[in-house]
């Protein structure tokens, strides 16, 4: 699931769903991505990090 939270106005703080997604988007457009970027993070090492945490889990048997 995606969550958005509201920055400013009377709803300040308040959480929506944004989407529910079984696979985040990595188009130019999608916020999987703008949020990696804004945390400091690079596609290449997210990219690693997820490869990574895929194959640990595999040899985990889950």
């Amino acid at each position: 699931m995606d969550f958005l939270m509201r920055a400013s106005g009377a709803h300040t703080g308040e959480w929506y769903i944004s989407e529910v997604n079984t696979f985040p988007g990595f188009t130019p457009i999608s916020l999987f991505p703008a949020l990696i970027t804004a945390s400091g993070m690079s596609f290449a090492d997210l990219s690693l990090h997820l490869v990574r945490t895929a194959l640990a889990q595999r040899q985990a048997g889950r």
